[in-house]
C-alpha cells in the first residue's frame, strides 16, 4: 500500500486527503482520483448547508467553485510560469473573502481524511471517522472503466465524504434506523451527481432503477422478502443494505422536501445536524426538526411511509363536459392506498390512505395548460 496525499482548504484550514491503494497502481490514475474526491469535498463545503438555494448567493458559490479549481490547477502545475505565484495569491485572496459571503455547508473537521482500496467486500465503500473504505475496482479511474462505473466512482466518494457529518457526527440511535443515516445521503449524493450531469439525466436514471422489472425498486418492495423503511426485526444486517434503504428511503426524503419546500428542508436539515452534532438520533427526532421549522405536520405521513412495505396505487377519475365548440376536461382527486401483502395478487388495494406531494396538468381543446397540486 502506498499513500497518496493531497489537501483541501477553502479557507485557510487545511486537512489531508490520502489514498491507500495496490502498490503497483498507475500513479496518474491515483492522482485523478485524488481530484475527484477533492471536487467532491469542495462541493459539500460550498454547494450545501442552510442557505444553499438563496439564489442570491448563488453567484458567489460559482465563483469560489471556480476559483477553487483554477488554484487547484496552478498549484499541480510542474513549471509554473511566470507571475503564477501572484496570480496563486490574489486567487487566494478573493477566496478568503469570497468564503464570508455564505453560509458554507459541512467541513471535515479532523486532519486526515483517508479512502483505502479494500477489494474483499460486499459493499461499494463503508464509512469511518477518517478511514473510508472503497472496493479497490472503483476507487480509481482506470482505461477501461464504463461510464456508469465512472458515475458510481464519483457517487461513491461523495456519498462516503458525506456519511462525516449525517452517519458520523450525527448517527441513528439504533439498527432500525440505518435509513437516517443513509437516506439524507443518497438525497445530496444525487445532488452532486445532478450537479455534475444535470438534474433530467440524474433523475432519469433514478426513475429507471425504481421501475426495473424484477431487479427494481418496486419489484424488490413487492415481493416476498419486503421489509419496511423501518422494520420491526431482521435476521442479518445485510437485510437491511437493500434498495427499500437506499432508494426508497431517500425517495421519502425527497417527498418531504417537495412538501416543505427546497428553502425549508436545508434549514430543517441544519437544524437536527446542529441540535443532534455528536449524538445520536432518532426518526422522531428528524422529523420534528422539520415541522419545527416548516410548521407543517409530516409525523402521520411518516409513519405510513416508514413502516408500511409496498408502494401507492394512484387512482384518479376524469371527467368531460360538452360545451358548446369545447371539450373540457377536469381531474377529481387522487386515491392513493398501499397495497396489502394478503391482496397483493388480487388486485385489491387496502391499507392506510397516504399522502404525496402531486403535480398534475390537463389541456382544454383550445390547449391551454392548467396545472393543479
Amino acid at each position: 500500500m502506498r499513500p497518496l496525499k493531497g489537501n483541501s482548504n477553502t479557507d485557510g484550514r487545511t486537512f489531508m486527503l490520502e489514498l491507500l491503494v495496490p502498490p503497483d497502481s498507475d500513479a496518474r490514475a491515483a492522482e485523478k482520483a485524488l481530484d475527484i474526491l477533492h471536487d467532491c469535498v469542495m462541493w459539500v463545503y460550498i454547494f450545501t448547508g442552510p442557505e444553499q438555494f438563496d439564489e442570491d448567493k448563488l453567484p458567489a458559490r460559482q465563483m469560489l467553485w471556480d476559483l477553487v479549481r483554477r488554484r487547484e490547477k496552478l498549484k499541480i502545475e510542474a513549471k509554473p510560469e511566470p507571475g503564477q505565484d501572484e496570480e496563486l495569491g490574489k486567487i487566494r485572496e478573493k477566496l478568503a473573502g469570497l468564503v464570508k459571503t455564505i453560509t458554507p455547508g459541512y467541513k471535515y473537521t479532523g486532519t486526515v481524511y483517508r479512502e483505502i482500496g479494500m477489494q474483499n467486500s460486499d459493499f461499494g465503500g463503508m464509512e469511518n471517522v477518517g478511514n473510508t473504505t472503497i472496493t479497490t475496482n472503483r476507487i480509481m479511474p482506470f482505461p477501461q472503466i464504463t461510464d456508469p462505473a465512472f458515475e458510481y466512482m464519483i457517487r461513491v466518494k461523495v456519498h462516503e465524504y458525506y456519511h462525516n457529518q449525517n452517519g458520523s457526527e450525527v448517527t441513528g440511535r439504533s439498527p432500525f434506523e440505518i435509513w437516517l443515516n443513509e437516506a439524507v445521503t443518497v438525497h445530496v449524493e444525487e445532488q452532486y451527481h445532478a450537479f455534475l450531469f444535470g438534474e433530467d439525466y440524474q433523475r432519469l436514471g433514478r426513475v429507471l432503477e425504481l421501475l426495473a422489472p424484477a431487479s427494481g425498486t418496486f419489484a424488490l418492495d413487492s415481493g416476498a422478502a419486503s421489509m419496511p423503511i423501518i422494520p420491526d426485526g431482521f435476521n442479518d444486517p445485510n437485510d437491511l443494505i437493500t434498495a427499500v434503504t437506499y432508494v426508497k428511503s431517500p425517495e421519502y426524503v425527497r417527498m418531504v422536501e417537495s412538501l416543505i419546500g427546497k428553502e425549508t428542508f436545508a434549514r430543517g436539515l441544519d437544524r437536527y445536524f446542529k441540535k443532534f452534532s455528536h449524538s445520536n438520533a432518532s426518526t422522531r427526532d428528524l422529523i420534528e426538526a422539520m415541522e419545527e421549522e416548516s410548521r407543517v405536520p409530516l409525523k402521520e405521513m411518516s409513519e405510513t411511509w416508514l413502516k408500511q412495505t409496498r408502494f401507492l396505487l394512484s387512482k384518479s377519475q376524469q371527467n368531460t363536459t360538452n360545451l358548446p365548440g369545447n371539450l373540457l376536461s377536469s381531474s377529481n382527486s387522487t386515491s392513493l392506498l398501499a397495497e396489502s401483502p394478503g391482496n397483493s395478487r388480487s388486485g385489491q388495494p387496502c391499507g392506510r390512505e397516504r399522502e404525496r406531494p402531486c403535480r398534475g396538468a390537463g389541456k382544454d381543446k383550445r390547449r391551454k395548460r392548467r396545472d393543479c397540486n
